[in-house]
């Protein structure tokens, strides 16, 4: 078959759009593993967006001492982007606008459970490369 043929058969065959389901907590402890937190949620996304956790730290200097204060949300995002100011957060960054940590993922539900979270390939285009290779 060749490779022409291969890409109109695959872009006729109907498409599922069926959204990711991701962790999804707005609370003071959405650091803690959220299949044990009961402010936890699963919730299904739309179809074009991913699951993604940030992680946000500022630290506030007082007269009374430093305080450093952290917060993580988990939920659906679109137009997503992994970004990570943790490696290059100046002193200047954490006292004014605090750091971001950014994780999206979109390859398995509930992928914003992990520590660390990589982007992945959907199903439709890990199909389609390979279709092309047997082609070739």
């Amino acid at each position: 078959m060749e490779l022409l043929q291969v890409v109109a058969l695959v872009s006729t065959l109907p498409t599922i759009v069926e959204g990711l389901q991701c962790w999804h907590c707005i609370a003071d402890d959405c650091s803690d593993d959220p299949s044990g937190n009961y402010k936890d949620t699963e919730k299904l996304c739309n179809a074009e967006q991913a699951c993604q956790k940030v992680y946000f730290e500022m630290l506030e200097e007082t007269e009374r001492g430093n305080f450093i204060h952290t917060s993580t949300v988990r939920g659906c995002s679109s137009g997503y982007k992994s970004r990570d100011d943790f490696r290059n957060c100046t002193h200047q960054q954490r006292t004014s606008g605090g750091c971001v940590r950014k994780d999206c993922c979109s390859e398995t539900h509930l992928c914003n459970n992990a520590n660390t979270l990589q982007m992945g390939l959907s199903l439709p285009v890990i199909m389609m490369i390979f279709a092309i290779e047997q082609a070739l």
